[in-house]
């Protein structure tokens, strides 16, 4: 959780200190770590890679893969494209992101928004040399207005089924599988 709790420079140090091989962060809290041409980012792109350390860089789930307001549309698409280029910037191999958010009565629509989305996406993550590790969500409780994509098996799969890029693949959270009845085992 690099960067949300504890800043990029010192997070990095850390996890040299303490051998951490994989490096999840988030860029969002620091905004200049979303300029691919930011000093801070060669800089960090330097000490994990002499360490042995694999950085990835994590989006917020709070921006909609799924957004289907004109303005807002383009901002997710300008987000996305940031971060493919500052995980390029900063050596990290992968983005993990999240497949959106719907509001219950529009959900097939906004599942298609989203994989077009992703869709365009993946030719920037691409061009970068990065890929898309798509992750699976927790469900909402069933009153929730707002639910999150991507939290089922169901879900997951028309993802996959119309998704065609090779740079977007599937990261397993256990921590959000766990919440569903079939439990873990009915991902794998």
């Amino acid at each position: 959780d690099l960067n949300q709790r504890m800043g990029l420079e010192p997070g990095i140090d850390l996890a040299i200190k303490e051998k951490i091989r994989f490096l999840n962060i988030c860029l969002d809290p620091d905004p200049e770590l979303l300029d691919p041409k930011s000093p801070r980012l060669a800089e960090a792109r330097k000490k994990p890679a002499d360490n042995g350390i694999t950085p990835a860089l994590q989006t917020l789930s709070a921006t909609n893969r799924a957004e289907s307001s004109p303005s807002l549309a383009k901002a997710a698409d300008d987000y996305l494209a940031a971060y493919f280029r500052s995980a390029s910037a900063i050596g990290a191999p992968w983005v993990i992101m999240h497949g959106g958010y719907h509001f219950t009565a529009d959900k097939q629509m906004r599942m298609e928004l989203a994989v077009e989305r992703l869709e365009r996406a993946a030719r920037i993550a691409e061009s970068e040399g990065v890929n898309i590790h798509l992750e699976n969500m927790n469900p909402e409780p069933a009153g929730a207005e707002v639910k999150y994509l991507v939290h089922d098996v169901e879900e997951a799969k028309f993802y996959f089924k119309n998704l065609t890029s090779p740079s977007v693949r599937w990261v397993f959270t256990t921590n959000h599988a766990h919440m569903l009845p079939y439990g873990i085992t009915g991902f794998l």
